[in-house]
């Protein structure tokens, strides 16, 4: 027997009808499971889609899925614009488990729901438009500005975006060192909403990781890249080994990968490379 606990239902509600109605069902066996049992079936149909869409901007690619011409772009569609009513106030996913006797689920989708996906904002299409708010453009001047200096990636996307997000409240955008950027509370991460919305509600203090900081955000169209976007690339295991900010002109301030130094170059376009948008549209 299996039934739907009601907290799930509930979250289930706000998914909107073009998210491919979420489906997750829990299985009691005479016991009471913590959070929701993610079945097999559930795998297939637009279920999966969505799972693949969420995992995805979550951990990178399924490394197992071999690149065709339908696989290489982006498993969460985009194009339209996403009304912020739209978007779940909590990720549906985020209490979903796997039964440890399922052999069929993939160590991928394993390794998302038991990790990542109980803390990352829901996704919803991507993003196709800029980011025309001055958080964006003060986080482009500021990573330009540290540009020959000698940073880790990690250490330059949180620096600027954290600085870039107090601008957008002070209209102040003042270049300060990358240390002392205070630690973040719980998962550090906004919710797709504030990407969408164009607001900022104070500082955003993102994870001190690459794979921390790159569960957070909304996703963007490459193509739409703007000023302040963080760009991901080269997944693996332990999900990007790679990140940069975009300037909003196809190129990206990051570090580079033999001298640290911190480099102007050109977004990368292939295969598995995310941009997300964690500083408010408007702001």
């Amino acid at each position: 027997m299996s039934n739907r606990p009601d907290g799930l239902r509930t979250a289930l509600a706000f998914v909107p009808w073009w998210a491919w109605g979420v489906v997750v069902v829990v299985a009691l066996c005479g016991v009471v499971l913590m959070g929701a049992v993610f079945p097999t079936a559930a795998q297939s149909g637009s279920s999966a889609s969505d799972l693949q869409c969420q995992c995805a901007s979550a951990i990178g690619d399924d490394p197992s899925e071999t690149p065709t011409a339908t696989t290489t772009g982006s498993k969460c569609g985009g194009g339209g614009t996403v009304a912020a009513s739209d978007i779940p106030s909590t990720n549906p996913y985020a209490s979903v488990t796997v039964d440890p006797s399922d052999h069929d689920v993939s160590d991928w989708i394993r390794s998302c729901l038991s990790g990542p996906m109980q803390s990352a904002p829901y996704q919803m299409p991507e993003l196709a438009y800029g980011n025309t708010g001055f958080a964006g453009s003060c986080a482009a001047a500021l990573a330009a500005g540290y540009r020959s200096e000698a940073a880790d990636m990690s250490e330059l996307v949180r620096g600027v975006i954290y600085q870039a997000s107090v601008a957008a409240t002070t209209q102040r955008c003042e270049k300060t060192s990358l240390d002392g950027i205070p630690a973040p509370t719980g998962n550090g991460c906004q919710t797709s909403t504030d990407a969408i919305r164009g607001s900022n509600s104070g500082a955003v203090i993102l994870p001190t990781t690459l794979a921390g900081q790159a569960i957070c955000g909304q996703r963007v169209q490459l193509s739409a890249a703007s000023a302040g976007d963080v760009v991901f690339w080269d997944y693996g295991s332990r999900g990007p080994a790679r990140a940069g900010v975009a300037l909003g002109d196809g190129t990206m301030i990051t570090a580079d990968a033999t001298t640290g130094t911190l480099v102007q170059q050109t977004v990368p376009t292939s295969r598995g490379v995310q941009v997300k948008r964690v500083l408010g549209a408007g702001a």
